[in-house]
């Protein structure tokens, strides 16, 4: 399965079938490193740290539905500098990593 596809069904998976999703392209317009590097890691071009991708999509129609059980616990929908309200404030350096890779990615409206 493409990575778009992939990306659209776990957004699904986690969020339920009732929403719909467009996908802008086909590519990761970034991606993440999804573990800080270990301190011993040396910074070549062979290092093995497993990425995020991050892939853009619109919401088109529907409203998300949790599974009780799904590591999805809430949503919001929220505007370029609530989230950066809430990351910067609730994850610490980790939430400072992810909003460094992603803040030129997001609308300013």
């Amino acid at each position: 399965m493409p990575y778009a596809q992939r990306a659209q069904a776990n957004a699904l998976s986690q969020l339920g079938p009732n929403l719909s999703l467009w996908p802008v392209g086909r590519f990761p317009i970034a991606c993440h490193p999804s573990s800080p590097p270990s301190p011993s890691s040396s910074s070549s071009s062979t290092s093995t740290s497993a990425l995020t991708f991050i892939f853009k999509s619109h919401v088109l129609a529907g409203c998300p539905r949790l599974a009780k059980d799904g590591p999805v616990e809430a949503y919001a929908f929220l505007t370029k500098e609530e989230l950066a309200e809430r990351v910067l404030d609730e994850d610490g350096d980790e939430g400072a990593s992810w909003w460094k890779t992603v803040d030129g990615l997001l609308n300013e409206y």
